[in-house]
């Protein structure tokens, strides 16, 4: 009697999950509290199989480095189960310790098909990146791209920015590739976040002319102050080659005293400008004077207890909104909170500016 009465209720449950519909199934196993029973619940039925598998297989991490099993176990279903490969949605890649990867190893990334990801990620070490896996048809139609790791030369360089359906690049340079690039004769790239880590070199000036005239935002992290002519070359080529940008965010790995205030300069180019973040010494007074009424949102990082442009800053709110300008938020990156800012957010409270302090690690430069 107990086992006919248990039978019927697990008949009844079953009938229940089964009258779910979809996208509340998806929500379901969305949340992160069920990650670790996702596994079993493929299992409990088929209603649940698909959009469970849905989730496993939306976000992978595959580190060929560490020869996990779980990797090699993942690269065996991803060759022997094709009704799985369009569920693959984020891909990121690690190599870290190769000198190059082993094609083998990667293979069935060839296998992913077409439009399917919307991101790929390749975090590597040492070697090389091999361009062929750029050519893959997942990755080759992925809209967002990060690669992390020398690329040497431009060959591997213009596998990347030939990619044709391309939207958002995060890009590690050294500025000393050799070779020359060619600009695509199509290119859907919009927004690029550059990671420089040694300084300018012409590898610089052909990427952002391949590149630079259909960006609308840039995000720079480079050294500034040790070499005042590599500077210069630096703003030079942003000012010829990126001609339509409305954002603008610039932070720095080093930065030397005397740097060049290039920000003064530059901000001029951009009469559309909507955000601005900028790095200290990077600008002086003057670039409050010719910051485009467009701008909405105005950033700082402050590594010091002293926000030497505190003064220029307090003129600039008091007119900002008065003059027509849209200027909404106004945020200060710092580890710590600077005294002056009680004064800078009681400006922006009066001008009806929305003031925000945040943690330095939370707005630099991210791989994420």
């Amino acid at each position: 009697m107990h086992r006919a009465c248990s039978l019927q209720g697990s008949q009844a449950t079953s009938a229940k999950l089964t009258m779910l519909n979809q996208d509340v199934l998806d929500h379901i196993f969305e949340c992160e509290v069920l990650a670790g029973t996702l596994p079993a619940a493929a299992l409990v039925c088929q209603a649940w199989t698909q959009p469970v598998q849905r989730v496993l297989y939306r976000d992978i991490l595959f580190s060929v480095s560490n020869h996990r099993q779980r990797d090699n176990l993942f690269a065996r279903t991803m060759r022997t189960s094709p009704h799985l490969r369009g569920y693959v949605r984020t891909l990121r890649l690690i190599t870290l310790w190769n000198h190059s990867p082993n094609p083998n190893d990667i293979d069935w990334i060839r296998l992913l098909p077409a439009h399917g990801l919307r991101e790929f990620h390749w975090f590597w070490v040492r070697g090389n990146m091999l361009p062929a896996v750029v050519w893959y048809p997942a990755v080759r139609t992925a809209p967002r791209a990060r690669f992390r790791g020398r690329l040497h030369d431009s060959e591997r360089l213009q596998s990347i920015i030939d990619m044709p359906h391309l939207q958002y690049l995060t890009l590690e340079l050294s500025g000393r590739e050799t070779g020359n690039l060619v600009a695509p004769l199509t290119s859907q790239l919009r927004h690029l976040n550059l990671y420089l880590s040694i300084g300018h070199g012409s590898i610089i000036d052909a990427f952002l002319a391949a590149v630079g005239p259909h960006l609308e935002s840039l995000q720079l992290t480079c050294n500034m102050g040790y070499d005042s002519l590599e500077d210069r070359q630096l703003i030079s080529a942003i000012e010829i080659h990126c001609l339509g940008l409305r954002k603008l965010y610039i932070s720095t790995i080093h930065m030397r005293d005397g740097a060049t205030p290039f920000l003064d300069v530059l901000v001029r180019q951009y009469p559309a400008l909507d955000y601005l973040r900028c790095a200290e010494e990077t600008y002086s007074a003057r670039m409050f004077e010719r910051l485009p009424p467009t701008l909405s949102t105005l950033a700082f990082s402050c590594d010091s207890v002293l926000f030497k442009q505190e003064e220029a800053l307090l003129t600039y709110l008091g007119r900002a909104r008065r003059n027509g300008g849209r200027l909404t938020s106004l945020v200060f990156y710092s580890k710590g909170y600077p005294e002056c800012l009680s004064r800078v957010a009681e400006a922006c409270h009066s001008n009806g500016i929305k003031f925000s302090h945040r943690s330095e690690d939370s707005g630099g430069f991210s791989w994420n």
